[in-house]
């Protein structure tokens, strides 16, 4: 699979392997996995301009001799008429898990659809675990009502599902970090017995590049059907290096993913994406420990399940969130009242400070407005905000601005981190741009010294063995064993809910501000439209 590894020369630093990985194009990676097959055609006369070298077992006949043939002439008369969109302009990618037929075997057709070029996969129809009645219902089952408020418990049963569909070795749901590191929340399968658990390790943001992320998002699942298996080029008119192979289920691998799944014991796996308000949120993983072909018709009902999966997770975000917003009302309405009804400076905080440290569960608070502030707890002095201020400014557009370790974009902080260790900062304006009117609050955490289990040292190793075209990237670690690191410097960290609530806190902060200096007066929030 790869050439034997290199100690580290002392030309590459490890900064310039791990962005020569991050660099890899995987789109345009000119393989596709040998048990499927692809054609790439002009669009405007729907001739082959490019085809995966194996297409020669399909067709019976040299690879060659199908570049300039017309679609409907290698796959049916009726192939262009029946597969492909007329007058398109945006991109198409549209899937026939029906069968098609081609030289007396049958096949699933899927189509990528560019202004400026047509591709197409052919794959063989497999052996399946369940027949697509038996699927229907599982993925149509209502959820257990024990478990329709649990993210875990929810997230658990549809794990099961994926095992009832197809029968994977072990299927694992990682979650994103902020930091696009990843953790394991939930882990089940059959063979669990035969491999190290991992469930709640975490692995490093480098794990999965952020162009490999990026392909998440275009595309709902990704396959590898046999890490040992030779892929099968793509030849043609057209440089295999300009052909988009984005949403091609069955493209080739990188080199350094088919070993790091080596170095996991891994010979197959799926993935699918976990979109959240169109992001990234994360994947269901399947592993298997031998090679598994798995059918198109199969994985599609994985990805609806996991399209379902992200409905469920959507439906309890909203519902937590209008709790939360009904809680921090409650809370709000009693700072309120500590307020006067004219505020134009920090000091008419003063009363309320208490109250909006235990809003945000912080041990400390600083509110700045021009060269005035109010100052209360656990906060650096009113000169280090001033720096940290002009720091925060120069990272965010915005109006919010957190980091758990304050120490790594203010050094001066290390100094007494075990009293103020994260940041959260919002601003009734924008970061960058604060004006004379512009408060700002911050709040601060002190240290919180935790233990994280990494599956691996998660520091890359110092060998290195080249891609296809000869780049040098690190070798994938080969120790996938725990490793713990005690983190210091760093707080509990922020949650999505407590950012919400600093929202919602200078959002109608701002709405009251304006109401007083019009002459109007607010006794509480709840007249103000919550977002």
């Amino acid at each position: 699979m790869t050439e034997k590894n290199q100690h580290l020369p002392a030309q590459h630093s490890i900064a310039e392997l791990l962005a020569n990985c991050a660099k890899e194009d995987l789109i345009h990676i000119g393989q596709i996995q040998p048990s499927c097959y692809f054609l790439e055609a002009d669009p405007a006369q729907n001739r082959v301009r490019a085809c995966s070298s194996n297409v020669q077992d399909l067709f019976g006949f040299p690879t060659q001799d199908c570049i300039g043939k017309c679609l409907d002439e290698l796959l049916g008369n009726d192939f262009c008429d029946k597969f492909l969109t007329v007058g398109l302009e945006k991109d198409s990618f549209l899937t026939y898990p029906s069968s098609h037929r081609i030289e007396e075997r049958f096949f699933h057709i899927s189509v990528s659809q560019k202004p400026d070029s047509i591709g197409v996969e052919i794959e063989p129809i497999g052996f399946t675990h369940l027949n697509d009645t038996e699927r229907q219902k599982v993925i149509h089952r209502p959820l257990r009502l024990s478990a329709a408020s649990s993210v875990g418990e929810v997230i658990e049963e549809y794990a099961a599902r994926f095992l009832e569909i197809a029968p994977f070795g072990r299927v694992l749901v990682y979650q994103f970090m902020d930091d696009w590191s990843g953790k394991v929340i939930c882990e089940t399968g059959s063979q669990l017995q035969t491999s190290s658990s991992m469930l709640n390790l975490h692995f490093p943001a480098s794990d999965i590049p952020p162009q490999a992320r990026k392909l998440y998002e275009i595309s709902p699942s990704r396959v590898i059907f046999d890490i040992q298996a030779v892929p099968a080029d793509i030849h043609g008119t057209l440089d295999k290096k300009v052909i988009d192979l984005g949403q091609v289920r069955a493209r080739a691998s990188s080199l350094v993913h088919l070993l790091y799944l080596e170095n996991l014991g891994v010979k197959s796996s799926f993935s699918c994406s976990i979109m959240f308000k169109n992001q990234l949120w994360g994947l269901i993983a399947c592993h298997n420990y031998t090679p598994l072909q798995l059918d198109l018709k199969t994985r599609l009902d994985c990805e609806r399940l996991t399209r379902g999966l992200a409905v469920e997770l959507m439906r309890i975000h909203a519902e937590r969130k209008m709790q939360m917003i009904e809680n921090f009302k409650f809370g709000a309405n009693e700072i309120v009242g500590l307020l006067p009804n004219v505020i134009s400076r920090p000091g008419d905080f003063t009363d309320a400070a208490q109250g909006l440290m235990e809003l945000m569960d912080a041990d400390g608070l600083a509110i700045i407005k021009g060269k005035e502030s109010l100052i209360v707890g656990n906060a650096p002095t009113l000169e280090e905000l001033r720096t940290i201020g002009e720091i925060v400014g120069s990272k965010s557009d915005s109006r919010f601005y957190k980091v758990e370790n304050l120490s790594l974009i203010y050094p001066e902080a290390s100094k007494y981190a075990d009293q103020i260790s994260g940041l959260l900062a919002a601003s009734t304006t924008s970061l960058a741009n604060q004006t004379d009117d512009s408060i700002v609050f911050y709040w601060f955490r002190r240290e919180f010294v935790s233990s994280v289990k990494w599956a691996g040292k998660p520091d890359k190793s110092e060998t290195v063995f080249k891609l296809q075209d000869g780049t040098p990237v690190l070798t994938p670690r080969t120790s996938f064993s725990v490793w713990s690191e005690e983190r210091k410097n760093s707080c509990r960290p922020w949650t999505s809910e407590q950012i919400y609530k600093a929202n919602l806190w200078v959002h109608n902060y701002a709405r009251k501000e304006l109401l007083t200096r019009e002459g109007g007066s607010i006794e509480s929030f709840e007249s103000l439209p919550f977002r």
